[in-house]
Order: C-alpha cells, then structure tokens, then sequence
C-alpha cells in the first residue's frame, strides 16, 4: 500500500510540473507572436514529452533497455495520453454536461464541472495505464532485460 501512495504522490507531482511546462512554454511562445493553435501545439507537446520521462524515472522508475523497448514505451505513453485527451475527456464533458443540461446551472458550472470530472476521470485513467501497461516493469526473462542497442 505504501507504494501505491509514493506512485499516487509522485504521479501527481510529475503532473505539477508537466503542467506548468506546457502553461509557461505556451505562455512565452503567445507573448512571442506565435499564433495560439501552433503555441498550444508545441507547449503540450513539451508537456506531454516532460510527462514522460518524468514518471518514466520518477514515478514508476522503469527503465527500459534498447531503442526498440524505450521506443515501445514511448509510444504505448503517447496512445494512453492520447485517449485520455481526445477520447475520454471529450465522452465525459459531453456526457457530464448533457446530465447538467437538466438542471439549468450557471454559465460557468455548465462549463466547469463537465471539465473537472474529465480532467478527474482522464487521471484516474493515466495512472492506471501507465502503472499496468506503460511503465510496467519488465519481468524476468522478457525482451527489456537484455540490451537493444
């Protein structure tokens, strides 16, 4: 249980930051001139990429060995990220706001709350997939135990 709590903890540290990573590039990039889609574009990516490597060596500290296995973890990461962002979150504000829809609420509570419990589920999601399929640590015998390089 204990180390549940430490990958919870340092999951949500790793978040932190990649958060503040991808708000400040995005920042600099729009203050810069760059127009908000192309910002938003390289800033989540930024996010996305210190995500990685930060629950990668932090959070879960596995370490695959070889190109191809850190190649493999890599993209398992992007596709996990990926259906958090622009499946699962999409579902849920719908689904969220189509219940809120009933009860008539504010402007901003109609805009609020379907986001948090998207942002809520899509965590919960992550941290699961990561600790099972992404960062799942190699058991004895399998491929990332031998060097790719």
């Amino acid at each position: 249980m204990r180390k549940h709590a430490q990958h919870v903890l340092r999951f949500s540290l790793v978040g932190v930051v990649n958060t503040l990573v991808d708000f400040f590039v995005y920042l600099v990039l729009a203050w810069a001139g760059v127009p908000p889609f192309i910002a938003n574009l390289i800033s989540t990516s930024c996010g996305l990429l210190t995500s990685y490597f930060g629950n990668r060596y932090f959070t879960f500290k596995v370490h695959p060995t070889g190109r191809r296995s850190a190649a493999v973890q890599l993209a398992k990461f992007i596709v996990v990220t990926g259906v958090g962002l622009w499946i699962i979150q999409p579902l849920v504000i719908w689904g969220v706001g189509a219940v809120l829809a009933g009860f008539h609420p504010t402007e901003i509570l109609r805009i609020a709350i379907p986001k948090a419990a998207a942002i809520g589920i899509a965590l919960v999601w992550n941290f699961l997939m990561f600790k099972t399929v992404v960062f799942r640590p190699a058991t004895a015998g399998a491929d990332d135990s031998r060097s790719e390089s």
